[in-house]
C-alpha cells in the first residue's frame, strides 16, 4: 500500500498518531507512506520515521513549497495550502501507480485493505460524498463554481495515479 499524508510541523503530532493507527491495524501489509512536508521539523520528522521504522515500513518525506499555493483560495477558514497539495500529488509521488490519501487528523480502527483493493482502474479516485455540504450548505457550493458536480470528502481519497496524470 501506498499511503500519503499532507502536513506541517503544527500537525506532526496528529500526523504521528494516525500512521501508529494504520500500523497497528495492519501488520501483515506492505506499506510505503509519502509524507508532503509543509515545514515539519527535523526532530519530529525522526519521531514519525521511528514509528514507521519499528514496524519495518518505509516513510519518505517530500518537501513541498508553501509558495506554490499562495494563490489558491481560501474559501473554509481550515484550508490551508497543506489542502491543496494533494492535487499535485502525481508530480510529487512521480513513479506509483495508486495511493491512498488520509489527512492527519483521521485514526484507523481496522485494515484497510479491502479499501485498497477497490477496482478503480476506470475512475480516477473514489471518495466519499460530503453530504453536509450535498445536503446542508448547497451555497457553498455555488460559491466554489460547483453547483452542477458532486462535493466530496477530500479526508480519504483512494488514487488512480495514472488518471490521476491524465
Amino acid at each position: 500500500m501506498n499511503i500519503a499524508f499532507s502536513s506541517d510541523d503544527h500537525y506532526a503530532p496528529y500526523l504521528s498518531v494516525s500512521i501508529l493507527s494504520i500500523l497497528k491495524n495492519n501488520l501483515e501489509s506492505e506499506i510505503c507512506f509519502y509524507i508532503l512536508d509543509f515545514g515539519i521539523k527535523k526532530n519530529n520528522k525522526k519521531i514519525i520515521e521511528s514509528i514507521a521504522h519499528k514496524y519495518n515500513k518505509n516513510i519518505q518525506f517530500i518537501p513541498i513549497k508553501k509558495d506554490e499555493f499562495t494563490n489558491f483560495p481560501i474559501t473554509i477558514n481550515y484550508i490551508s495550502p497543506a489542502t491543496y497539495a494533494r492535487l499535485n500529488i502525481a508530480e510529487y509521488i512521480p513513479n506509483i501507480d495508486k495511493l491512498l490519501y488520509i489527512d492527519v487528523d483521521t485514526v484507523t480502527n481496522g485494515s484497510l485493505k479491502e479499501l485498497w483493493n477497490t477496482d478503480i482502474s476506470q475512475h480516477a479516485l473514489a471518495a466519499c460524498k460530503d453530504f453536509f455540504i450535498e445536503i446542508d450548505q448547497p451555497k457553498y457550493k455555488s460559491k466554489i463554481g460547483l453547483e452542477n458536480y458532486c462535493y466530496f470528502n477530500a479526508g480519504v481519497i483512494l488514487i488512480n495515479m495514472n488518471r490521476w496524470r491524465k
